[in-house]
């Protein structure tokens, strides 16, 4: 999944963020009904809207980082 994660947002997570990724897609898995990542990856292979719902929840864990730097340390 980080091949296609990065492949599909550009974004690159460590393995540290195993646990934030997994956070952020677990309620999806709840409401699909999906007993497994593996069955989620998957269903976003064959289902473009599907896809887009997973880059959207990836790329909310990427981009917190900015409300938390103060004014003016991000124009450096």
């Amino acid at each position: 999944m980080a091949n296609w994660r990065h492949g599909q947002t550009g974004i690159s997570l460590t393995a540290q963020k195993k646990l934030l990724v997994s956070g952020r897609l677990m309620p999806r898995l709840r409401a699909l009904q999906l007993a497994s990542y593996d069955e989620y990856f998957q269903r976003i292979l064959q289902n473009s809207a599907e896809a887009q719902t997973a880059v959207n929840l990836l790329a909310q864990a990427n981009e917190t980082y900015f409300f938390r730097e103060e004014a003016g340390t991000l124009l450096c």
